[in-house]
Formats: C-alpha cells, sequence, structure tokens
C-alpha cells in the first residue's frame, strides 16, 4: 500500500422505526429538555441529566431534513452529541440520556434515528448496537507512515 494505511475514519448507523422506552434514570437525576426553533423542518432538541445545578450527561439532536428535502429524512434525527461526564461514566447515564431524547424527540415527530462515531471508538460502537442502531455506512481516510520526519 505504498506506506499508506487506514487511519481516520467515521461509522454511520440508523435506526428506522425506533421506538424507545427510557425507564426510570439509573441515577436519581434531573432531566431537563429544550426545543429549538421551528424552521422547515422539525425543531432540534437538546436533553440533560442535572445533580442539583451541575450538567453530568447530554444529548443533542437535529433534524436531518436540514440536509435533504426527502420526505423520510424530515423524520429522521442525528444525534449530534451524546456525553456524560468522565466520574459518572458507566453508571447507564450515557444510555438513558440518549433514550430520554429520542423518546422526546418521539413525541415531536421524529420517527428515525442517526448516529455516527469514529471508526476508533470500538466502545460507542458497541454501545449504538446494543442500543438498536445498525451500520449503515463506513468512511477512512489514508494516511502515509512517517517516521523521523520522514516520509517511507
Amino acid at each position: 500500500m505504498n506506506g499508506y494505511e487506514r487511519r481516520q475514519g467515521e461509522i454511520f448507523f440508523d435506526w428506522d422505526d425506533f421506538d424507545v422506552d427510557p425507564g426510570k434514570p439509573p441515577v436519581e437525576v434531573e432531566m431537563r429538555r429544550t426545543v429549538g426553533d421551528e424552521t422547515e423542518c422539525r425543531p432540534g432538541l437538546k436533553a440533560g441529566a442535572f445533580l442539583g445545578e451541575e450538567e453530568i450527561a447530554a444529548c443533542h439532536i437535529t433534524s436531518c431534513g436540514q440536509w435533504s428535502s426527502e420526505p423520510k429524512e424530515q423524520a429522521r434525527l442525528f444525534v449530534g452529541w451524546l456525553g456524560v461526564e468522565d466520574v459518572y461514566q458507566g453508571r447507564g447515564l450515557g444510555r438513558y440520556a440518549l433514550l430520554f431524547t429520542m423518546k422526546a424527540a418521539q413525541e415531536i415527530g421524529y420517527r428515525h434515528a442517526a448516529i455516527s462515531t469514529s471508526v476508533r471508538n470500538h466502545r460507542a460502537f458497541v454501545f449504538y448496537s446494543n442500543i438498536g442502531f445498525h451500520v449503515t455506512d463506513m468512511t477512512y481516510g489514508w494516511m502515509k507512515n512517517r517516521k523521523s520526519g520522514r516520509e517511507e
């Protein structure tokens, strides 16, 4: 491969006709959500898990309808951010925040979902797959190996 190797890339997931139930939060938190402004497509949505005034987990979605006029895409959300503060990871808050946000999105008309992650993020790959997302596409970036500042 003339010194090139696959280094970067992204994995894309979809979940058509999702139906989710977040259940009860795994940690005693207050969930807050904000619905964005409605434009030509469905509004975005932000949800956060709070302990007092500290946001310890968050999920942000946007409408795929802003990038496509296809009717199915008007009802597809894209998860642009999902995060949990380090000290609270491993307790199920990420799963809860994602499902809570998707359920809220379903209530305003979203039926399909998409999310992506780095090809190197194996933890996210397993997480999204176990929740119900399915891989639909993958991209790669190729880079030439360098040693001591010289190309090989």
